[in-house]
């Protein structure tokens, strides 16, 4: 997959509940669907120990956008392959400000 495809607007919602007397745990579940086409799920559980009973639920909607333009990997020099492994966030905010 292109990083362009991870681009775009992101809707999600999900909940979560939690029930501990002394030892307990939980469950949260979400969903999102992004503009570009991809969708997906989370499920997760926890365990605790303490007394808790708590819920809740969520929606929001976010947006995110790609810093720098795709570069094929064969296109790229030998510094900036070696660059981007070490540190991926700092090579694509470097890349983006250079191209500005």
């Amino acid at each position: 997959m292109k990083p362009s495809t991870f681009a775009g607007e992101t809707d999600f919602e999900g909940g979560s509940a939690n029930v501990k007397a002394v030892f307990g745990g939980g469950f949260s579940v979400s969903h999102f669907t992004m503009s570009s086409g991809w969708e997906g799920y989370s499920i997760s559980v926890n365990l605790g120990v303490g007394e808790k009973v708590s819920g809740a639920v969520f929606t929001g909607q976010s947006n995110s956008v790609l810093l720098n333009q795709e570069t094929p990997t064969a296109q790229r020099s030998w510094l900036d392959r070696i660059f981007n492994k070490a540190n991926p966030v700092a090579s694509g905010v470097g890349s983006y400000l250079k191209n500005q």
